[in-house]
Order: structure tokens, then C-alpha cells, then sequence
């Protein structure tokens, strides 16, 4: 069990914490127990709790505290992810986590309904926007490869780490489709994999034809699908995979090109948001939405029906409100 440390702490005592808490694996398979980006958002929330002051074991005073001086500069989605990073750094070692209370509970509850705000989310990448975006796109090797990546990204419903994490080994071809394994995403921690397929429609539109297209000029036919693209149309290879970072900087890029309004707000979640969005627009039933979205929760998938709704002036009342338009022109008896 680790020493009750004082509440100030340099550098190297943080650092030290941190390596206890969550050490760099020494074999790929304590690697994998934890998903790299969660490993490295516990030790950034921690940091930044013990840098401010906070002990370990922590105190329930610290905790409201560390909440209270931070309730105006974090989001409270932020604050609460910390809380959890808390209370999994005590259960690491032993500890009753402060954390982990009602009192707790109830401060972020308090400093949600005082200043939360609502969570800046990416716009979602519509018909109509899409239509933008691959008029626009040129036939150099960047053109093709972002427009194999928008169609392949927005039918699929993709995550932009999902999108990057595309090797040719995952792809199949045939006659009327192409099939894509996803071998590991968010949702899908331990690898149990998931096919989807993309349609042969022919056509602009169409993903296969667009990822055909990129696979021919780039001559990729191992490693990363989506990968650098060099200043001359060099094609980068199997160590230049793109980023999810990259991909946000690519849809803001081409946005901002088409003349799509907010462009700098696109990100690549603007491909699995618009996916979804539009295909709830389109009338596509629930249950396929979810088997390719692969959301656990339908209430979550539900935002996306919601939003579709409300973006194409969808309002309950609409058909009251005609009704008793009607009434009202009527002529009176």
C-alpha cells in the first residue's frame, strides 16, 4: 500500500505516483489490459489533481476543494471523469476512495446546474454539406484518398480512430460490396471483431469505387489503408498510418475549401454523427442503425433521431397546429 504522501508534491514525487498507479507495461499483453488512451487520460486527470495539491489517499475536503477551484475553468463532464480517475487510483491501492460519495455526488450536481454548459459537439456532416465536400475534392492522391475516407467514414458510421485503424488485411472486395473488419473499437475492447459492409452503388457516391480507386493509384497492398499523402502526391508508407488527429484536420480542411458554413468546427466525429443523422433522416429503421452504429444504449443512438428531427424542422405539434390552421380559416357558421 502507498505512503500517505503530504498534500504539495514536486515533480519527480508525482512522476513517481504516477508510475506506481500506472507504470509503463513491460510485456504487450499488461499492455493491452488497459487501452493506451485510457492509461494516458488516468495519468494526465491524476497529475493534474496531485500538481494542484491533492494527496493520495485524498481527503473528502481535498476532493471538493480540487472541484470547487476548477468548477468555472473544466467542464463538469471533465470533473467527473477526474472523480472516477480518483477513485480508481484508490481502489488500485487499497484505499476508501472520498471520492466515491453521496457529498461528492452532490457538489457536481450543484456545479453542473450552475455552470455546466451544453457539450460542444462537432456539426454534424449532412447530404448537403457532404455534396460540398466531394464536388470539391481534385483527383491528385490526397483528393482520392479523402474522399475514399469521407464516403467509407460517413456510411459506415465510423469512429475516426475505427477509420485509421484500417489495415488492407480487414478489407474484402466482391462483385456487389466490400466488407470491413473492425477488429477492435471502443465499444469492442476485446477484440470479438465486427464485419460491415459497404454498398456497390456505382456512381460518385459510391465507397467501393472510391476505395477502389485509392488503392489503385496508391498501390497499397498491405498495411494501412489511410495514410500519409506527401507535399507532391508522394504516398506515404506503412509506418505514415494518419492519426485520428489527422483526420480532424482534414475534414476542417476540406470543409473550409467547399465553403461549408462553421468548417473549423468539423472533426471526423462530423462523419459518424452525419451518418447517423442522415440515416435516421432517411427513414432507415432503428435497429439497422444500431447494428452498424454499434451503440450499447439506445437512449445514446436516440440524440442522433433527435437531432435528425429538429434539423429537418420536425416538431410534434406540427400536425395539431395544420389541424387547427384548417379550423381557423374555415368560414365561420
Amino acid at each position: 500500500m502507498m505512503e500517505h504522501l503530504p498534500a504539495r508534491h514536486s515533480k519527480t514525487e508525482i512522476t513517481q505516483i504516477l508510475d506506481k498507479l500506472w507504470p509503463e507495461p513491460r510485456s504487450r499483453y499488461a499492455a493491452a489490459s488497459v487501452a493506451e488512451n485510457t492509461r494516458r487520460a488516468y495519468r494526465s486527470d491524476m497529475d493534474h489533481f496531485l500538481s494542484w495539491g491533492g494527496g493520495l489517499p485524498s481527503t473528502t475536503q481535498e476532493v471538493i476543494d480540487y472541484l470547487e477551484d476548477h468548477a468555472t475553468t473544466l467542464s463538469i463532464r471533465t470533473l467527473r471523469r477526474r472523480v472516477a480517475t480518483l477513485n480508481e487510483a484508490h481502489r488500485l491501492y487499497g484505499f476508501e476512495s472520498p471520492a466515491d460519495s453521496g457529498h461528492i455526488r452532490r457538489v457536481l450536481r450543484g456545479i453542473a446546474r450552475t455552470e455546466g454548459k451544453p457539450p460542444r459537439k462537432a456539426p454534424p456532416l449532412m447530404l448537403d454539406q457532404a455534396c460540398m465536400l466531394i464536388r470539391r475534392l481534385d483527383g491528385t492522391p490526397a483528393g482520392v484518398r479523402d474522399r475514399a475516407m469521407i464516403l467509407v467514414g460517413w456510411s459506415l458510421f465510423l469512429r475516426r480512430s475505427e477509420l485509421v485503424a484500417y489495415d488492407y488485411s480487414h478489407l474484402k472486395i466482391m462483385r456487389d460490396r466490400a466488407t470491413l473488419m473492425i477488429d477492435q473499437s471502443k465499444t469492442d475492447q476485446e477484440r470479438l471483431g465486427k464485419i460491415l459492409a459497404l454498398p456497390r452503388i456505382g456512381g460518385p457516391a459510391c465507397p467501393v469505387t472510391a476505395l477502389e480507386t485509392w488503392l489503385n493509384i496508391s498501390g497499397i497492398t498491405s498495411g494501412p489503408i489511410f495514410r500519409r499523402v506527401f507535399r507532391g502526391g508522394a504516398i506515404g508508407k506503412e509506418s505514415d498510418r494518419l492519426t485520428a488527429a489527422s483526420v480532424n484536420l482534414i475534414l476542417k480542411k476540406r470543409a473550409t475549401e467547399a465553403g461549408v458554413d462553421d468548417a473549423l468546427l468539423f472533426s471526423g466525429h462530423s462523419l459518424r454523427r452525419g451518418g447517423i443523422t442522415q440515416a435516421y433522416a432517411s427513414q432507415q429503421s432503428e435497429a439497422d442503425i444500431q447494428r452498424v452504429s454499434r451503440h450499447r444504449s439506445l437512449m445514446q443512438l436516440r440524440d442522433y433521431r433527435d437531432e435528425s428531427a429538429a434539423l429537418a424542422g420536425e416538431q410534434p405539434a406540427t400536425d395539431f397546429l395544420k389541424a387547427l390552421n384548417d379550423k381557423l380559416v374555415e368560414p365561420s357558421a
